[in-house]
């Protein structure tokens, strides 16, 4: 009985450091998605917004753009 409750114990702990981990990981893309959204602020127009990023930068805003394209087709063709 009492191994049985360390047992759930120690499940509980688990769990509320898995939920810790999530709440900081949400915590951490809201802050980026913040952020970005300040810097997109700053320019009157999309083009400037993407002229203004580095190469990197660059390709992964297009990759998000593309892959969210093809997710709506998908869906869309369902």
């Amino acid at each position: 009985m009492i191994n049985d409750t360390e047992i759930d114990i120690a499940k509980v702990q688990q769990l509320i450091t898995e939920q810790q981990y999530n709440i900081k990981q949400a915590e951490r893309r809201k802050e980026s998605l913040l952020k970005e959204s300040k810097e997109q602020e700053q320019f009157d127009n999309i083009e400037d917004y993407f002229n203004s990023l580095s190469l990197l930068q660059k390709r992964q805003l297009l990759e998000k753009v593309y892959s969210r394209i093809v997710i709506n087709a998908i869906s869309n063709s369902r």
